[in-house]
């Protein structure tokens, strides 16, 4: 993954081709996401196709290897909200969209105030 998004291309670069191995071992120690102060749930991507997913099967990821080209793990990386309810293919061809009653959901479902995800760059933002 590293390699296909230039971050592997940066490293190599800056830093010789044997520090790579390094930050890969790095990024799969990380966690997916965090719930912080029992309210607020703070991850990289987006929610899910399935709407059934709860923090304890989150924390059940085998987290030490390459995410998959589908399912939970890659959707808590790729996915992104819509202003549409449902969910839909996503655009980046990875991943869903899906729309404020899919975060409804989750956050019900976890007993969850807030999402807050740090995936996408905006242009504007308006509060």
């Amino acid at each position: 993954m590293n390699a296909l998004y230039g971050f592997q291309g940066e490293l190599t670069q800056k830093y010789g081709k044997n520090f790579t191995p390094i930050f890969n071992e790095v990024f799969c120690a990380l966690p997916l996401g965090c719930v912080l102060s029992e309210q607020i749930f703070i991850m990289h991507g987006g929610l899910f196709s399935d709407s059934e997913i709860t923090i304890e099967r989150l924390n059940a990821i085998d987290r030490f290897k390459e995410p998959s080209d589908d399912g939970v793990f890659c959707e808590i990386l790729w996915s992104d909200p819509c202003d549409s309810c449902g969910k839909f293919p996503n655009k980046r061809g990875v991943g869903i969209a899906f729309g404020p009653d899919i975060t409804k959901n989750f956050l019900r479902t976890n007993g969850l105030k807030l999402v807050i995800r740090s995936h996408e760059v905006k242009d504007q933002v308006s509060i």
